[in-house]
C-alpha cells in the first residue's frame, strides 16, 4: 500500500468495524509490523441511528456534527484516506463536507468506488441489500446510474428482514436461523450480482460460504461488497 496513514470511521456497526480492520490487516500482511500504515480510528457508538434519521429525519444535525467531529479528528492527525464503515454513513457525506470542506479529497466514497469496479467487469445490472434508510434514500440507484448500471432493491416490506439479518450480525447472534433465511430471501430477485450495501452483510455471507450445505445454495451469485472495493482501490491506489 502506498499510503502511511488511513483513517477508519466506525461505531456505525462494532463488528462490521472489527470485520474491515481485520480484512485490511489481511489484506496487507507484512513479515515487518512497522509496515503497515498507521491507522487512526474513531468509533463513535453515541451518535443517533443513521437508520432512523433516514427514515424519520430527526437527529440529523447531530450526525452531521458527529461525523464532522470524527472527519476533523482524522485531518488533525492528517491521514491520507479516509474511510467511513457504514454504507448509511454515506447518505450524510453532502452535508458533512459543507461543514468540513477540506476532508471531502480524502474519503473514499465507497458507492463510487465500487461502482468503478462493477463498470469495469462490465456488471450492468445489481440487486442491493443494504439497510432500510439506504434503500430509501436511493443512495446505490443514484450514484451507480452514473456507471450505468441499473439497481433492483427490497420492496418496503421487506425492509423488516433485512433489519433482521444486520441486527444479527450487529449482535453478533449469526446463526442457521438467519443462514437459511438470507439464502431465501436472495432468490427472490433477478439479477446474481449482489450488491453487499450494508457493512453487516459480509459477515454474513462469508458464513454462508463457509456452511458446508448452504453453501452450495449460494454459488449461482456474484457478492459485491464496497468495502472490498476500497481494500482493491487502496492496493491499486487506483482512482482515490
Amino acid at each position: 500500500m502506498k499510503y502511511d496513514s488511513i483513517g477508519i470511521i466506525g461505531g456505525f456497526g462494532a463488528f462490521a468495524t472489527l470485520d474491515f480492520l481485520s480484512r485490511l490487516f489481511i489484506r496487507f500482511r507484512s513479515d515487518c509490523e512497522r509496515n503497515y500504515p498507521r491507522i487512526v480510528m474513531d468509533n463513535n457508538f453515541k451518535m443517533p441511528s443513521r437508520t432512523r434519521c433516514l427514515l424519520s429525519g430527526s437527529g440529523r444535525e447531530e450526525i452531521v456534527q458527529a461525523m464532522a467531529q470524527s472527519m476533523r479528528l482524522m485531518l488533525r492527525e492528517n491521514v491520507e484516506k479516509i474511510i467511513l464503515v457504514c454504507g448509511a454513513a454515506h447518505c450524510f457525506l453532502e452535508d458533512v463536507f459543507q461543514v468540513v470542506p477540506e476532508a471531502e479529497p480524502r474519503v473514499i466514497h465507497m458507492v463510487d468506488t465500487l461502482g468503478a469496479e462493477l463498470q469495469s467487469a462490465q456488471v450492468h445490472d445489481v440487486t442491493v441489500l443494504a439497510a432500510e434508510g439506504t434503500l430509501a434514500k436511493n443512495l446505490y440507484g443514484l450514484r451507480l446510474a452514473n456507471f450505468h448500471i441499473d439497481c433492483t432493491s427490497p420492496t418496503e416490506k421487506q425492509y423488516p428482514t433485512l433489519r433482521l439479518f444486520i441486527e444479527a450480525v450487529k449482535q453478533n447472534n449469526v446463526n442457521e436461523e438467519i443462514l437459511l433465511r438470507l439464502v431465501d430471501f436472495l432468490s427472490g430477485f433477478p439479477s446474481s450480482n449482489v450488491i453487499l450495501g450494508c457493512t453487516e452483510f459480509p459477515v454474513i455471507v462469508r458464513q454462508l460460504r463457509q456452511h458446508p450445505e448452504l453453501s452450495k445454495e449460494i454459488r449461482r451469485y456474484c457478492f459485491w461488497d464496497p468495502l472490498e472495493s476500497i481494500l482493491n482501490s487502496l492496493e491499486s491506489n487506483n482512482n482515490i
